[in-house]
């Protein structure tokens, strides 16, 4: 039988973090140092590279607590028994893992877009506030004012040779009243 390398590791996040790697014995066994953190982890994972063998036993190659020994049962790729009830379990249970690390993952980047729209409200806040203030102090109704502001980003915009700031305050009053 050729040596089959076994690899054991966890799950952090979505990537797999290996452990301990080292290649079968012509006994078909190999003996994993693993640090007593890793022992103590309640989601190891076992893997193989390099060969047409799968893990069938324990299911998906999860384990759930490390003994003093691991029987691993092996078959050949395709084999039927592999779309067994346990394989089936020990795969949703893996998925569900990973989407659960997605769904934290998405929740902070909703958190993180929420305080960037925030932060976005909170600035055309202080562009209204701003230019309602400018407006009072010069007599001026602030719809006028607005209004005035959208008619000079216009022609800024389709003016020839208007310098780059220029074109970008015009781009900027636009957008802030709208």
């Amino acid at each position: 039988m050729a040596a089959v390398v076994v690899s054991l590791g966890y799950l952090d996040g979505s990537t797999i973090v290996t452990e301990a790697q080292r290649p079968t014995s012509p006994r078909g066994e190999a003996f994993l140092v693993v640090s007593s953190d890793t022992a103590q982890r309640d989601d190891l994972r076992i893997s193989l590279k390099n060969t047409q063998l799968v893990i069938f036993e324990p299911a998906d190659g999860q384990l759930h607590g490390l003994g003093s020994t691991v029987p691993v049962k092996l078959l050949p790729k395709g084999s039927a028994a592999l779309a067994g009830p346990a394989q089936i379990e020990a795969v949703q249970r893996r998925l569900s893992s990973r989407v659960s690390t997605l769904q934290s993952q998405n929740r902070a980047q909703q958190n993180e877009i929420n305080g960037m729209k925030e932060q976005a409200a909170a600035q055309k806040q202080a562009v209204d506030a701003g230019l309602e203030e400018w407006a009072k102090a010069n007599g001026i109704e602030v719809q006028v004012a607005q209004k005035k502001v959208l008619e000079w980003a216009q022609q800024i915009q389709t003016e020839p040779g208007v310098s780059a700031e220029r074109r970008a305050l015009a781009a900027f009053g636009a957008e802030e009243l709208r």
